[in-house]
């Protein structure tokens, strides 16, 4: 670890400037309490140092705020008469913002956490004198919006990347590892290689698609372009279930008795294709997709199951081939702008749509649920105890429980936060009540507090530090309190620590009795939602498009895949299984689209076929063991027969696709398909 690489050290010196730029303003202005904009300063930090995150994170702080104190002034002076409906509002509103947070994967979510705790911080103070709320609440809007705009103005001098330029290295980065995984997946297809596994592909993707919600904060991307990576995201996501769907179809030829090697030098023309590096272009593609439209028998009445696993195979090699060609068209209109006018590239742009992501409304409820249940528990602590410091304790509560809500486990985290608190302790009473007394004037205020804030600053540029020296950070600046007229109160002091620590200990109690997830229950969880939305697709009214559902299981990939490592079993078995229910839900909804479809007489089959898959994973989502039914199959076959008599070629051919795909996923190893018996 290098603690004084140049990019630390200015880093730490950023922070530095930061904080001496905040408070010179703040004194300027003789506002009552400065030290607030210093606490801003390190709060603002974003996860990543990049031009558009810190206006991004500049902007929910500054929005938070204002709401956060908007709510203040509505909650305590109107029942600032009644203190029990007085903590019970505001411990609603904070768990409010704590749940919506929760739904909000996004860098957004700041603004919903800060406009709850925000209200505690600022109004509880007040409670006992309301009619000083509106001066203080304003009083702190301006400090708090000085310290927002000293830390994005300073960091965008001195750390001026930006997040086009991270997502572009982050995306080459994804590019190259998904034609490496394609290379080896198909290279595993027909030699003795083991198959690679995508979850890394899936966690980048995911990350990618958080930081470009930052990207409005600069103007580094035209709205084409933005449109242009989403479009890219939904082909990448595309890809990765679909090596496993060839590899399942090869399986399945084989037990025909159907020589794989007829069709091994296409698949090897299709690896040096897809592993080959530069810009796609499209006269090597064409003979690519020749060979393999050839491998597809033609269809009707009288196809046997060996001419459905091809047609099943071709289809999912020409989608590989496809959707990479389409992921290099629009990677370099990324690299290029001039390229998003090409047809080709406009053509993919149309239907480009935000990628849904995972959100579990029962965890977002806990842990609303358990922030308000804190605060209420502290006022009550507060109250018995008559302690007039309590306010900053509620608040300092608050802040934990809204903060690390969307951990699995927030307790370390939060004795990660104690311990900051801790380190802090000598150090602020060290210039509480020996270096600042003894010095006079803002000048020498700026050169003593440089020690102190450097050396923390090289800890907040290290991720493994970074949490312990936020908080040693907060608990300094609280300590120090700085305000106009310099005044050293030893009680006050100690009883300003103890309400950080105490704050903090309620917290750690509130989240370790109730909020606490098992990593076992987590993924149980998520598997969980994919089957109840897997039931769904096959009622809902208007079923999502194949990209948007393997956008959001994508996404539960990358949630499951750092949890699965944490627990014993076999980690490629339940990746597998995953993608196999993105495989799953792709065929439903391909199924779903022939159902109503004039051209196909099958509705009654498919009706049924459906009707067993919905009871089947409604039954799994709630925790119950539920066998599909075999007469499956012969519905299944049935509307097999029916598909193959549709008038149409392209209905007749996507038909296919998802029978087999289904009936490959649930009943491998039943009687291959027979046009006689099926009809």
């Amino acid at each position: 670890m290098n603690w004084f690489a140049p990019r630390n050290i200015l880093f730490a010196f950023d922070r530095y400037c930061a904080v001496i730029l905040a408070l010179y303003v703040s004194f300027g202005l003789d506002l009552p309490n400065p030290w607030w904009a210093m606490v801003t300063v390190f709060l603002s930090q974003p996860a990543q140092p990049l031009a558009g995150a810190i206006w991004a994170r500049a902007t929910y702080r500054a929005v938070g705020t204002i709401v956060g104190l908007v709510a203040a002034l509505i909650i305590i002076p109107n029942l600032s008469n009644a203190p029990e409906l007085m903590i019970l509002a505001l411990a609603g509103w904070i768990g409010f913002c704590v749940f919506v947070g929760m739904l909000d994967r996004s860098p957004r979510s700041y603004a919903f956490l800060l406009s709850g705790y925000t209200a505690a911080l600022v109004g509880l103070p007040t409670a006992v004198n309301p009619i000083a709320i509106f001066d203080v609440a304003v009083a702190r809007t301006e400090e708090i919006l000085i310290g927002v705009l000293a830390s994005a103005i300073v960091q965008s001098l001195t750390l001026p990347k930006s997040v086009a330029t991270a997502m572009t290295e982050k995306l080459d980065g994804v590019m190259t590892n998904v034609r490496r995984w394609l290379g080896e997946g198909l290279e595993a297809l027909h030699a003795p290689t083991s198959r690679p596994t995508p979850e890394r592909v899936a966690m980048d993707l995911t990350e990618l698609n958080l930081m470009a919600t930052d990207l409005k904060f600069e103007a580094a991307m035209s709205r084409a372009g933005g449109r242009a990576l989403r479009a890219l995201e939904e082909r990448l996501v595309g890809l990765l279930p679909l090596v496993n769907a060839v590899e399942d179809r090869l399986n399945a030829l084989t037990e025909e008795g159907f020589a794989v090697s007829e069709i091994k030098p296409v698949l090897e023309r299709i690896t040096a294709w897809a592993t080959a590096a530069g810009a796609p272009k499209a006269g090597p593609l064409d003979p690519v997709l020749q060979d393999i439209h050839q491998l597809a028998p033609a269809l009707g009445p009288h196809s046997n199951w060996r001419d459905l696993l091809l047609t099943s195979l071709s289809a999912r090699l020409a989608e590989i081939v496809t959707s990479w060609n389409e992921c290099q068209l629009l990677r370099a209109a990324l690299r290029k702008p001039a390229l998003l006018s090409d047809p080709q590239v406009l053509g993919m742009l149309g239907a480009a749509r935000p990628r849904l992501l995972h959100v579990d409304y029962g965890v977002a409820a806990l842990s609303g649920l358990v922030a308000a249940a804190v605060v209420v528990c502290g006022a009550a602590f507060a109250v018995a105890a008559h302690w007039e410091q309590g306010a900053l304790a509620i608040g300092i509560a608050a802040v934990a429980c809204s903060l690390f809500a969307a951990a699995d486990d927030p307790t370390p985290m939060v004795l990660q936060f104690m311990t900051g608190f801790v380190v802090a302790f000598p150090f602020a009473v060290l210039y509480e009540f020996a270096i600042i007394p003894a010095i006079d004037g803002f000048v020498l205020l700026a050169v003593a507090l440089f020690p102190f804030i450097f050396v923390n600053g090289l800890f907040l540029a290290q991720r493994k530090y970074f949490l312990r020296a936020l908080a040693t950070s907060i608990g300094f600046s609280s300590g120090l309190a700085l305000q106009p007229d310099f005044v050293s109160d030893f009680a006050t002091f100690m009883n300003v620590y103890i309400a950080l620590l105490i704050g903090a200990l309620l917290a750690l109690t509130g989240l370790q009795v109730a909020r606490v997830l098992p990593v076992n229950r987590v993924i149980r969880r998520i598997v969980r939602a994919v089957w109840r939305d897997i039931a769904l697709l096959t009622t809902m009214a208007s079923p999502p498009t194949r990209a948007e559902w393997a956008s959001r299981m994508l996404d539960r990939i990358g949630l499951l895949m750092p949890r699965l490592a944490q627990v014993a079993g076999d980690d490629q078995a339940k990746l597998t299984e995953a993608l196999q229910d993105l495989r799953l839900g792709a065929s439903i909804i391909e199924l779903r689209h022939l159902r109503d479809n004039k051209f196909v007489k099958s509705g009654t089959e498919i009706d049924l076929s459906l009707q067993a898959l919905r009871d089947y994973f409604a039954a799994l989502s709630h925790g119950k063991e539920h066998p599909l039914a075999p007469t499956f199959v012969e519905h299944l076959d049935a509307g097999l027969a029916q598909i193959l008599q549709c008038s149409k070629t392209d209905e007749r051919f996507l038909g296919v696709i998802a029978a087999v795909g289904l009936r490959r996923s649930f009943f491998p190893q039943a009687p291959a398909y027979q046009a006689a018996r099926a009809a």
